[in-house]
């Protein structure tokens, strides 16, 4: 039926003018509250929206399960870093810290980015767990990121701290969303 064809939300944000924002499987949707209108990020196929996240210049950023990340803003969608993130696999999440952007991925671990450069790029072989990442959250002067081999404690400039796992009392070595 029709519901077998519907949209998959995979993630939502709201905007400083309270528009909301969909990433759905079948592209990005915005909501005025009354309309819904589907946002194109470009002349392809409908991309596989997987995280959206605004910075502090009201932004939108946005993830996509083939790796790619484009930014939104007064009605306009560019690529970002395409050639960089095309490679790595699906967005895990995009989160916003006071010193940049981290950009979370399913196989490449984390990448620490301020404007249009990679300040560093963060792996099992440098300080994570291991290199599925799911989610990052900045607490306090810290960024801890989701992984399938437990927790990371990163600084927020990206150098290892410390890891934590099943046998530091997590109940199991995969998370995918930490709250802060």
């Amino acid at each position: 039926g029709q519901e077998k064809n519907a949209p998959k939300v995979e993630c939502i944000v709201s905007d400083v003018h309270n528009q909301i924002f969909f990433g759905t499987n079948k592209g990005l949707v915005s909501y005025n509250g009354l309309e819904y209108t589907s946002i194109p990020l470009s002349d392809d196929e409908p991309r596989w929206i997987t995280s959206l996240a605004y910075d502090s210049a009201n932004v939108l950023w946005i993830g996509t399960k083939s790796g790619e990340i484009f930014k939104y803003s007064n009605q306009i969608v560019v690529p970002f870093l395409h050639e960089t993130f095309s490679e790595t696999g699906r967005i895990g999440a995009i989160t916003h810290t006071k010193n940049g952007t981290i950009v979370s991925t399913y196989g490449a671990g984390v990448f620490f980015v301020n404007n249009d450069s990679i300040l560093k790029h963060v792996t099992s072989e440098n300080g994570l767990a291991d290199d599925y990442t799911y989610d990052a959250v900045q607490h306090n002067s810290f960024v801890w990121i989701a992984t399938d081999g437990g927790i990371a404690k990163l600084s927020l400039q990206g150098d290892a701290i410390d890891l934590l796992k099943t046998k530091d009392g997590l109940p199991d070595n995969i998370v995918h969303k930490i709250l802060e």
